[in-house]
């Protein structure tokens, strides 16, 4: 099948986000008071409740408001209950640290190369703050490879929600669902909100994890050599 319109995620499909979120996590729960011996548990509790904020924005819910009450949430659990003025303030310390986390996946730039030099259309489509998103995909250079880039936080919609790609599609006339296709490590956004919008996509799976929901990708990508066979 001939693909023109290529739409990549970024978190942990190209960007290294779960490096930057660990060092992040760690130096801000450590400013705040958690100790060296609890710091996995509570890190542990932390993806907990992010991803149950995550699954609430990606369902409709105000994306603003939910991010600036994750910690709020974590100190609760914790039995460390504080204010929301503070949990505001612990969210923007981690936003600092997230907007200056650079650490790109290995072969990423490569693979944007490739699929350049063989005139695609490369789109970023990704959920996140648009800060972070723009100054990340600017110092990582990887921004150049980009014909556009797409944020949810911009487009008032994340993903899996097929009103995330309704912009896309009303940028690029000539895009349709058979010549687009979209690239992402999560099933629940990236390869959920393909279907939503009745698009091909590609998992990108490098750690081989079972599928054991109910979305299905076109295709599933252990190495970015893969993503290349399947568009090249």
């Amino acid at each position: 099948m001939s693909y023109q319109y290529v739409i990549l995620d970024l978190d942990d499909t190209l960007l290294d986000f779960k490096k930057g979120e660990a060092e992040g996590l760690s130096r801000v729960l450590k400013n705040h008071g958690v100790a060296d011996d609890e710091l996995s548990h509570v890190v542990s509790i932390y993806h907990q409740v992010n991803r149950t904020v995550w699954t609430e924005i990606e369902q409709g819910s105000d994306r603003k408001m939910l991010l600036n009450q994750r910690f709020t949430r974590l100190f609760k659990q914790l039995g460390r209950p504080v204010d929301d003025l503070l949990g505001l303030q612990i969210e923007s310390d981690y936003r600092a640290y997230l907007n200056n986390n650079f650490a790109v996946i290995e072969g990423s730039k490569q693979l944007l190369e490739r699929l350049s030099a063989k005139n695609l259309t490369l789109i970023a489509g990704t959920n996140g703050s648009q800060e972070t998103q723009e100054n990340r995909l600017k110092h990582t250079q990887l921004g150049q490879y980009f014909d556009s880039v797409f944020i949810s936080e911009a487009v008032g919609y994340a993903k899996p929600s097929e009103k995330f790609y309704q912009p896309i599609f009303k940028h690029y006339p000539k895009m349709d669902h058979k010549n687009a296709i979209m690239i992402g490590d999560s099933l629940n956004s990236d390869i959920a909100g393909a279907h939503n919008s009745a698009i091909d996509s590609i998992w990108f799976n490098p750690s081989g994890m079972k599928n054991t929901s109910l979305v299905k990708p076109k295709f599933v990508a252990k190495t970015y050599y893969d993503i290349l066979s399947i568009l090249v």
